[in-house]
């Protein structure tokens, strides 16, 4: 019976053994993913700062162009404004002509 129960120790020991190995091992490779994951957390932080600064940087590039393109579009409006002004006073003149035109040919009998 003494030859039974070391051989079932055994049995337990290996078990015991192989369990410790695996857990060894699972345990190590949690750590690399661990470390794998705390340096890809870091990098990504990096870059975090970095387009959070050019975040401001572009902010500031913005600000600065903001004024120029209310100018413009000012100007624009003024343009457009004229042009309307121009084809309005064209068209009262083209008007005025053609009148002036019936009106002479009226008093010439033509």
């Amino acid at each position: 019976m003494s030859d039974n129960v070391e051989r079932a120790i055994g049995r337990v020991e290996g078990t015991l053994e192989a369990f410790t190995a695996a857990h060894t091992a699972a345990q190590k490779r949690q750590t690399d993913l661990t470390d794998k994951l705390f340096k890809k957390l870091d990098e990504v932080g990096d870059d975090l700062v970095a387009v959070r600064a050019e975040l401001k940087t572009l902010g500031g590039r913005i600000e600065s162009v903001e004024g120029p393109v209310k100018e413009f579009a000012k100007w624009k409006e003024r343009a457009t404004g004229a042009a309307m002004l121009i084809s309005m006073a064209s068209a009262a003149l083209g008007a005025v002509s053609l009148a002036g035109w019936n009106w002479l040919a009226m008093r010439l009998g033509l």
